[in-house]
């Protein structure tokens, strides 16, 4: 693995116009004189300088754009709606639990947990519990996605 590391290196140092690496940046946040740390691919021919127009990775700290809040907006309705069908499912139409039972289930399902103390009893809940977890699975993999 290292000799295959150190001859790419060699290979990509000898044509310095395509020679790229990966740099740490620390970046002086102006605001609250706070640092962090953003990593960077750097070409060559700037010498290995970061402009600070490269320095556009996605920030937890700083502002969102419109597309960042819309994707965060609608994992929140979809998790709510998701628990929201859980509670009037497991609560009100096949198993009667409390509302705390059928969150706690929804989450341990949603999650793909699964602990096995609260479990669906009736057929029918069993086959909703089927289609209910693999909706589960397809909001949380568009969540990661």
């Amino acid at each position: 693995m290292v000799l295959f590391g150190g001859l790419w290196s060699w290979r990509h140092s000898q044509n310095n116009d395509d020679y790229s690496e990966r740099v740490r940046v620390d970046v002086e946040d102006d605001d609250n004189d706070s640092h962090h740390a953003q990593w960077r691919t750097t070409n060559n021919h700037n010498n290995g300088a970061v402009r600070w127009d490269d320095l556009n990775a996605p920030s937890l700290t700083g502002r969102l754009d419109d597309h960042t809040r819309e994707t965060l907006r609608m994992c929140v309705v979809y998790t709510v709606s998701y628990l929201g069908l859980a509670v009037v499912a497991y609560s009100y139409i096949f198993e009667h639990w409390s509302v705390i039972d059928s969150l706690y289930f929804a989450v341990s399902t949603f999650t793909t947990v699964g602990y096995g103390d609260v479990e669906p009893k009736s057929e029918s809940s069993q086959l909703f519990t089927i289609v209910f977890a693999v909706y589960g699975v397809i909001i949380l993999g568009i969540f990661i996605g």
